[in-house]
């Protein structure tokens, strides 16, 4: 049986001689370079969502985790505005994992685990999914209501579940400061650089 030597007499000679297990692996050997061709341009076409998911995710826990060394708790966190980015931009489902992903790693590395946290993952939860419903409102008023409705349910979560009055406080209006700060500043940069 001679050898053919280039691929258009290969393929003359499947097709003539009929060998199907020959030719079920060349179709298979197709299939699968079509779709990785297809995976790649997937890949290649979302790989900014994923950039800007992790950088968010990175800026959120690096600053929620120094945050958490400071003698008392102060509202300085970039969690907020990742959640609320990665929400209005690419889906709640990405928004609401980005945020309570990113709480739950700070809290694991420094291992402060309180039943607040379970508040935060509630209040984070319902933040994503109204961002991506008022997808088309400027990002600094949508990110400043989004972060007064947060406040509003973690504050008194936070004080009904034994937190001190004073540092429920201190922290509400750090965070609330903060955010009007990063949504005015950050926030629209960030949001120009990932549409």
């Amino acid at each position: 049986m001679k050898v053919p030597r280039t691929f258009s007499s290969y393929l003359r000679y499947i097709l003539y001689k009929k060998n199907l297990s020959t030719m079920f692996y060349m179709i298979i050997g197709i299939l699968i370079i079509f779709l990785l061709t297809l995976l790649s341009l997937f890949l290649l076409k979302n790989i900014k969502m994923i950039f800007f998911i992790l950088l968010l995710m990175a800026l959120g826990i690096l600053t929620d985790s120094l945050n958490r060394f400071m003698p008392f708790t102060v509202g300085f966190e970039l969690i907020m505005m990742a959640t609320i980015l990665t929400a209005s931009v690419y889906s709640p489902t990405i928004g609401i994992m980005v945020g309570v992903l990113s709480l739950a790693i700070s809290e694991l590395f420094i291992m402060k685990f309180k039943l607040g946290l379970i508040i935060s993952f509630f209040a984070l939860a319902v933040v994503g999914f109204l961002a991506s419903i008022f997808q088309g409102v400027d990002i600094t008023v949508l990110g400043i209501t989004l972060t007064l409705i947060y406040d509003a349910i973690i504050l008194p979560g936070y004080y009904f579940t034994g937190s001190n009055f004073v540092k429920v406080f201190i922290f509400g209006s750090t965070h609330i400061a903060w955010n009007i700060y990063v949504f005015v500043k950050l926030a629209p940069w960030f949001l120009q650089l990932m549409t």
